[in-house]
């Protein structure tokens, strides 16, 4: 048996069911359907479980003869990920779809996510580690399994089921197949952006002093590391080592509340690691402000911030000063003033 789906099937059906007529009550209902049908076609649950579970009956174990059972690819271990995803979900409220959910998590300024305040919740932009087609497997496993569950009366928003809360307090694992990781789907002959902090030994031994201060706030407030700070932001002030609370602001990350509460804190840890290395403040942080733009670097500006890249990563992959990158943005009509900009730290 061969089973043929795309995203494009689903859009003619919600098509179809918003031209049929129907009253509102009846399309609810449809679009119900719809969603439960969706929910198993992109489920990485064995597919005889899946319909025997519809219907309310039990298979114990994979049949292992469908298309998920005979699919090679290796189980992951997405506890950290669903992790983050059902955080967000909690932390969104309980009433937005997956789509937004995962715009949260990417670190995305839609206009939705600027009116909700969501730039704000802790979990924005911690889940730039995976593509959006990892966090659409991750939120469709979510469903699929029951650890979220779709709230019909608010336009099919997430709410938290009871499952998951075992795996909120890393109790139980979650194991999944996951899209191919975002680097090995990399076309051929496109080269990966460096990074300036690479092969720096002065950025490793402050990354890890950044993340032992970390792990000491996170055992202080009883949280996970990744609230506190995730490793994006710990990598991108160990690579443009701000000597301001200012320039420490436009880290990927890094909002108000962080600011306040630790900005000091952490440019001391900043300011005596670069005094054991003799490098003088910002050097690394901007090598080329004030130099013309090329049209490479227009490039790749383009392309990095049409990949989910903020501020505070183009700045140190460039070397540009992170309010050149903000101008340069807003000149190449990539966003529509330097405030806007700046939202995607």
């Amino acid at each position: 048996a061969y089973l043929l789906f795309s995203e494009g099937d689903q859009m003619t059906l919600r098509r179809f069911i918003e031209d049929s007529g129907a009253n509102d009550a009846r399309k609810a209902i449809e679009h119900a359907k719809l969603n439960q049908l969706v929910q198993i076609l992109r489920s990485s649950r064995c597919r005889r479980e899946a319909l025997l579970g519809y219907f309310g009956e039990a298979k114990p174990g994979p049949c292992g003869a469908c298309d998920i059972c005979l699919d090679t690819a290796e189980l992951r271990d997405a506890t950290e990920p669903m992790r983050k995803f059902l955080s967000c979900v909690f932390r969104t409220g309980e009433r937005f779809g997956a789509a937004h959910v995962i715009d949260v998590l990417l670190g995305n300024t839609t206009e939705k996510i600027i009116q909700a305040g969501h730039v704000a919740v802790s979990t924005y932009g911690i889940g730039r580690d995976l593509s959006k087609a990892e966090w659409r497997a991750v939120a469709d496993h979510a469903a699929a399994v029951g650890l979220v569950e779709r709230r019909d009366d608010l336009y099919g928003g997430l709410a938290l089921a009871g499952a998951a809360r075992p795996v909120l307090r890393g109790e139980q694992r979650v194991m999944m197949k996951l899209p191919a990781p975002r680097e090995k789907r990399r076309r051929r002959g496109e080269a990966k952006s460096a990074s300036p902090a690479a092969g720096a030994p002065v950025h490793g031994a402050l990354f890890d002093a950044l993340r032992r201060f970390r792990l000491e706030l996170a055992r202080a407030a009883g949280a996970a590391p990744y609230t506190i700070f995730h490793d994006r932001t710990l990598e991108e002030i160990a690579a443009l080592k701000p000597a301001t609370l200012d320039q420490l602001g436009h880290c990927y990350g890094i909002g108000a509340v962080k600011l306040e509460k630790h900005g000091a804190a952490v440019l001391d840890i900043v300011k005596r690691h670069r005094d054991a290395a003799g490098a003088p403040a910002g050097e690394a942080a901007a090598p080329k402000r004030g130099l013309p733009w090329t049209p490479e670097e227009d490039a790749a500006l383009r392309r990095r911030w049409n990949e989910g890249a903020g501020v505070g990563a183009l700045a140190a992959e460039l070397g540009r000063a992170a309010g050149g990158i903000e101008a340069r943005l807003v000149r190449l009509g990539l966003a529509p003033d330097r405030e806007t900009a700046r939202m995607r730290f």
